[in-house]
């Protein structure tokens, strides 16, 4: 019998007991700083080996391990490995007659467990599966240790432990590693008032040891398990953010977070809608891959992207408005990577040299902290926007516009009329590139933003919205057209949504048809030219 640790199926199949958690309990009680699950996923895997070992040895030391070659005599207690390590007793022998085979006896074994007796082949010198390794046919071992054994299963196992520790109140993720919550010294509502008071009065992210030296917790308690306790119950209440900045993770009040971070407007979260991205045709993939908005589901960039110094990207609709910037594709590799909620940035404007603060923040897949900047150099909805990494300067990028001689072009401009979403066309000053297609502005911002913050909730299907903006947009149009950039465009006016889903709309059914050169009207419409 193969041993069940040396079986795929037993590690793919893997589910923790009790004596697991407690060898895990056992361990970190002790501990004076949170435990990598790396450390713990070891711990699990030589536990359950090392126990495996001390059962089969006890079996083992019962009788000796049925061999076909070997010759038994009544009365010898013999193990059998391809039967589950059953035990039995030898109460009969007799000869075996095989013309295939030389001579060989027949042992008759009564096992304890049934009291059911068999019979087996004995001092049988022809070649048998049996008689080699442990007396199990196929009992080489496959793994040959515990690290063998996590280099082939270790992502399962890793996943497992972490469901399963995130389940349970006693262990504590904190600080890159887990904890038991029992260890932490009391942190009260008390503390984290002074906590408040320390980050309200210096105005910019903390550490943990400027509130600490605040705190005044009692001296015998260690210093690392004090970090511990202050960053889990700072962690814990929504009034404090994470920050990391320089590399080193700090604490922020969300109250001082700068627009939008305190409270996310509605028109830069995105409720994922599902949509049959395989009725995209090769020509709105295509459009799709060139707009690279964030919310848009891609592969994993390959390897060897995180290495390129630039990456540029085209602002729509809500980024401008609340001076954000998407953290698209390829964007994403140029930020660092962080465990904290946001991380602390210095943009350079490329045209002024102006230093700005910038905060990242990946659970929103944004950068915030350049609505001054937008407005300074006139950046419009559609601008194709350049961020680039400085390379000999740690969390600092270059941010940048592709000017040109300023120039006077007609945009789409949206207004709210009878509590609806109206575009009209007029002249905007534009001195940077930008694509035409998704070129727009509001006549009134706050009553744009106002009209977005009052959609129902839930979201009315994607369908209804683009259903109500496509005439709106096709009538600007000598021939009634939208082109689907430009819908995507419209659309994110009054909520926030990739142009996936917006163009699965476009693409189902019989209601809109596809004109050419990205354009699509309405199969009520006249579609010639």
């Amino acid at each position: 019998m193969v041993w069940q640790t040396q079986t795929e199926a037993y590690w793919q199949q893997l589910t923790l007991t009790e004596e697991d958690i407690d060898r895990l309990y056992n361990h970190l009680i002790d501990a004076t700083e949170p435990v990598d699950i790396d450390k713990l996923a070891y711990l699990v895997v030589d536990g359950r080996v090392r126990e495996e070992e001390r059962q089969r040895r006890e079996l083992l030391a019962k009788g000796k391990i049925y061999r076909p070659k070997e010759d038994y005599n009544i009365g010898d207690v013999l193990v059998f490995p391809a039967l589950d390590y059953v035990v039995g007793t030898v109460v009969g022998k007799r000869s075996g007659h095989n013309p295939a085979y030389p001579d060989f006896q027949v042992i008759q074994v009564k096992f304890e467990d049934t009291g059911e007796t068999r019979e087996f082949a004995a001092a049988f010198n022809a070649s048998h599966p049996l008689n080699e390794g442990n007396g199990s046919p196929g009992s080489q071992a496959r793994f040959t240790s515990t690290e063998d054994i996590l280099a082939a299963f270790g992502d399962r196992i890793r996943q497992v432990l972490a469901e399963e520790l995130e389940r349970r109140d006693e262990f504590v993720y904190i600080g890159g590693g887990w904890f038991l919550r029992d260890s932490l010294a009391e942190i009260h509502v008390g503390h984290l008032n002074i906590a408040d008071a320390v980050i309200d009065l210096k105005g910019e992210p903390v550490t943990l040891d400027e509130i600490l030296s605040q705190l005044d917790l009692p001296a015998e308690i260690p210093p690392s398990i004090q970090r511990l306790s202050l960053e889990d119950a700072l962690a814990k209440d929504d009034n404090f953010v994470s920050v990391e900045v320089q590399g080193e993770k700090r604490w922020f009040l969300r109250r001082l977070l700068p627009a939008p971070l305190g409270q996310i407007p509605r028109l830069l979260q995105y409720e994922p809608i599902p949509y049959r991205r395989d009725q995209l045709s090769i020509a709105l993939l295509q459009m799709e891959w060139e707009l690279d908005d964030e919310w848009t589901d891609v592969e994993e960039p390959e390897e060897g992207s995180s290495l390129l110094p630039s990456a540029t990207l085209v602002l729509i609709y809500p980024h401008r408005h609340y001076g954000t910037l998407p953290m698209t594709s390829r964007v994403r590799p140029l930020l660092p990577e962080t465990q904290a909620e946001l991380v602390y940035i210095t943009l350079i404007d490329g045209r002024w040299g102006d230093r700005i603060t910038g905060w990242v923040s990946p659970r929103h897949r944004l950068i915030a902290g350049l609505k001054e900047w937008y407005e300074k150099h006139k950046i419009p909805v559609g601008a194709y926007i350049i961020l680039e990494r400085k390379v000999d300067e740690p969390f600092t990028y270059v941010i940048d516009y592709r000017p040109r001689r300023m120039k006077r072009e007609w945009a789409r401009i949206a207004r709210v009329e009878d509590d609806r979403l109206t575009f009209e066309m007029g002249k905007i000053e534009v001195s940077c590139e930008v694509d035409e297609h998704l070129l727009l502005t509001t006549a009134d911002p706050e009553a744009v933003e106002a009209h977005a913050e009052a959609q129902p909730d839930p979201l009315p299907p994607i369908h209804e919205t683009v259903e109500a903006l496509f005439p709106e947009l096709a009538k600007l149009h000598p021939q009634g057209r939208v082109h689907a950039k430009t819908l995507y465009s419209a659309v994110n006016v009054v909520r926030r949504c990739p142009p996936g889903p917006i163009f699965a709309v476009l693409s189902a059914g019989d209601r809109y048809e596809d004109v050419g050169d990205g354009y699509w009207a309405t199969r009520s419409e006249d579609l010639s030219t």
